[in-house]
């Protein structure tokens, strides 16, 4: 399950090279920016979406509307948010005098960048891409993807994020088991899925106990909903 959208190598990440951890990844951001300007949508998940809200000290409900465009993601019958761009600068609405001003917090599409990400929903393994060509710099050493990683706090949160792709497999699984957009309770169901998965949080608590909470109220309401 993709994690981010695909880059400049073309349409599938398959379409890019793939790293190994220990494969040498030397790229270094120059800070130019460039990758927040004229941006498409960004796709968030629900960890995504609490870290912002938590970064703003507003609940993601209040995040999502003002910031990002919901829609049901054709393949998956999934709830899905996208980061729209600014409608008059085309920029990361985020981005001000040449820096991200939620850089802690940045998406994981972000903090990925120039790499893409894979994650196997049954073994939960992961794998990297990188988009060709790179820009930046090179950081002038001997470093790894791992280190890149490491560095970018993407091994952090790499649990979580596994974990939610699993869940939204097995989400996606289940409605188009009962029939899809055909279902009668389908809208209702979504609803409340969406709930579960982006809105329902404390931000003064943990996200990944609430998630794991939600998840487990959820899914024999679904069984009753479906």
């Amino acid at each position: 399950m993709p994690a981010v959208e695909p880059g400049r190598c073309g349409e599938h990440w398959d379409d890019c090279p793939r790293l190994a951890a220990g494969d040498r990844f030397d790229f270094a951001c120059a800070g130019c920016g460039d990758c927040c300007r004229q941006r498409r949508d960004l796709v968030l998940s629900g960890y995504d979406l609490y870290r912002i809200a938590r970064r703003l000290s507003l609940p993601p409900r209040i995040v999502a509307a003002a910031f990002c465009k919901s829609y049901l993601a054709p393949e998956s019958c999934l709830p899905a948010l996208r980061l729209t761009p600014d409608p008059k600068t085309g920029n990361c609405r985020f981005f001000e005098g040449s820096a991200c001003t939620i850089h802690a917090a940045r998406p994981l599409a972000c903090a990925l960048y120039p790499l893409g990400q894979s994650i196997d929903t049954v073994t939960a393994q992961t794998e990297y891409y990188v988009q060709t060509p790179l820009c930046g710099a090179r950081a002038g050493e001997a470093r790894t993807l791992q280190d890149y990683l490491q560095d970018s706090a993407v091994l952090d949160r790499a649990g979580v994020d596994a974990r939610w792709a699993i869940v939204c497999t097995q989400l996606s699984h289940r409605l188009q088991a009962a029939g899809g957009t055909d279902n009668p309770r389908f809208s209702a169901a979504v609803r409340r899925m969406e709930r579960a998965l982006y809105y329902d949080y404390e931000l003064g608590d943990d996200f990944y106990p609430q998630f794991c909470q939600n998840i487990e109220i959820l899914m024999p309401l679904l069984d009753r909903m479906l």
